[in-house]
């Protein structure tokens, strides 16, 4: 019946021993993951850095193409991860990830995504399919992320990641801005702290 308490020991059995463990299960999957000096790489953040494609304009082939800036906005856990790279034309999600421990220590985070360009743009860049990977990861928090990508159409890129904030961005100009109001704090930090 609506408005009727549940039955008391039901209560007691959800808080006892099982609804503990849930809820350190949870602490631990969310937060204490992150706790000490050993583990997974922690990523999570929005990441700014450059794209260079090897794709070339069918128009002018000889046309070197210029490196494209970017952010991957990395959502992580110790059980799951997703990376959305967000660039001024489009927009790709990660479909799998996963963050392997190599033999000798160092981690590398592969992924395969679905690339969205923007609407106006798909009779030049449709929408397709690729993977990525970035090796060599061998710290904790790691100030510099470089790898490679691919996609289904037979082209192929380099991706260097060398700055993060904690704040995690929806959109490419949303992105744009928290590097801003980044920059911009850092900057009010550094004339505080320097002497007149």
């Amino acid at each position: 019946n609506a408005g009727v308490s549940p039955e008391p020991a039901v209560l007691r059995a959800l808080l006892g021993v099982p609804g503990i463990a849930l809820v350190v299960l949870g602490l631990y999957d969310r937060w204490l993951w992150r706790v000490g000096p050993a583990g997974a790489p922690i990523l999570l953040g929005t990441w700014r850095g450059s794209l260079l494609s090897s794709w070339r304009d069918l128009d002018d082939p000889s046309r070197p193409v210029s490196p494209v800036e970017v952010f991957v906005v990395i959502r992580q856990t110790a059980t799951s991860m997703t990376l959305t790279l967000l660039s001024a034309e489009s927009r790709s999600w990660s479909i799998a990830s996963s963050i392997n421990r190599r033999g000798d220590g160092q981690h590398e985070i592969a992924w395969a995504y679905r690339n969205e360009p923007l609407t106006s743009l798909v009779h030049r860049s449709g929408m397709h399919y690729g993977g990525g990977l970035i090796a060599g990861v061998s710290r904790r928090r790691p100030e510099r992320l470089e790898g490679r990508y691919w996609t289904e159409r037979g082209t192929t890129g380099d991706i260097v990641l060398d700055c993060r904030i904690d704040a995690l961005a929806d959109s490419y100009e949303e992105a744009q801005r928290h590097y801003l109001e980044a920059s911009r704090l850092t900057a009010a930090r550094s004339t505080v702290a320097s002497p007149s």
